[in-house]
């Protein structure tokens, strides 16, 4: 992954039923998230917290670019694989998912839910490109 900025996140894994796994949790400073260094087994959720960026590059080795995903508005990066796909999914999430174990959170109380306020609006949108 490409990243727009140089990104500085706290990463968390969390697999298939919810729960946290133990694995490494700083990604490097830089701009590229390289999924050899921070794999993202099958049915895992690799959870990047507050990404300065506004879009992401999914690129080969030599450098194309095959795929762009555009999230400005968000500021969480979800990586996900599903069970023996060969492929990873790129999900933009205001808030953060809820993890198994911890004490349940009303919505509304949740970190990065957004307040609308009746009769208004709140427009965010993501853009795909391959």
């Amino acid at each position: 992954m490409q990243f727009e900025k140089t990104e500085k996140f706290s990463c968390v894994y969390i697999d298939r039923d919810g729960n946290p796994v133990d694995r490494p949790k700083n990604c490097p400073v830089s701009d590229v998230l390289d999924f050899k260094d921070f794999p993202i087994l099958n049915s895992e959720t690799l959870v990047c917290k507050n990404v300065k960026s506004s879009f992401v590059k999914l690129v080969k080795k030599g450098g194309e670019t095959v795929a762009e995903t555009h999230f400005k508005g968000f500021k969480n990066l979800l990586f996900w694989r599903a069970e023996q796909s060969p492929y990873i999914c790129i999900e933009p999430w205001k808030n953060l998912p809820d993890v198994l174990g911890k004490e349940d959170i009303e919505f509304k109380d949740k970190a990065g839910v957004e307040k609308v306020l009746p009769q208004s609006v709140k427009t965010v949108k993501r853009k795909i490109i391959y």
